[in-house]
């Protein structure tokens, strides 16, 4: 069997340009004046609306939704 998979960059590019997503509109949206705020004092998570947001070296990693178990921790890994 052919193993295949579609990366991370090739997803947001699709969103992007086939389906007419505003990608750095959501970056935007994602760095919100509180999510900055968070970063600035140097946290490693921030709870948005039950949303959580996981930081490395004042980058959002991950979002994990409403319900979601303690935070992801993505320390160690490179970025996609």
């Amino acid at each position: 069997m052919i193993r295949a998979r579609v990366s991370d960059h090739a997803v947001v590019r699709f969103l992007e340009r086939v389906k007419g997503m505003d990608i750095e509109k959501i970056r935007r949206e994602i760095l919100s004046e509180t999510v900055l705020a968070a970063i600035a004092m140097g946290a490693r998570a921030v709870e948005i609306e039950g949303h959580k947001f996981t930081i490395v070296d004042g980058c959002i990693t991950t979002c994990l939704p409403p319900g979601a178990n303690g935070f992801s921790h993505g320390a160690g890994r490179g970025r996609r």
